[in-house]
């Protein structure tokens, strides 16, 4: 099946947190389902996450900012990770 991409819910705490520590950042469900929750609704950060076949198997962390030096937004990517297994 097709990857398909779409935002993360959080049902997707657990993923998540396989994902980054994967990455080095230790991270349980419940910190993960915490962190979901508190950046759900700031209007400048949005995560999306990648499935297959029913699994995540990726995510991304975006933050949108106005610069001091630049006219316009701009925008960072705060987290990425893919499954070791799917690298």
């Amino acid at each position: 099946m097709t990857p398909q991409v779409r935002g993360v819910t959080q049902s997707d705490a657990a993923a998540i947190a396989s994902l980054s520590t994967q990455l080095g950042y230790s991270s349980a469900g419940p910190q993960a389902a915490a962190r979901l929750e508190a950046l759900k609704d700031h209007p400048d950060i949005r995560a999306l996450v990648v499935e297959q076949d029913g699994q995540v198997i990726g995510f991304i962390g975006l933050m949108v900012f106005a610069a001091f030096h630049r006219d316009g937004l701009h925008g960072y990517i705060t987290a990425l990770v893919v499954d070791e297994k799917r690298r």
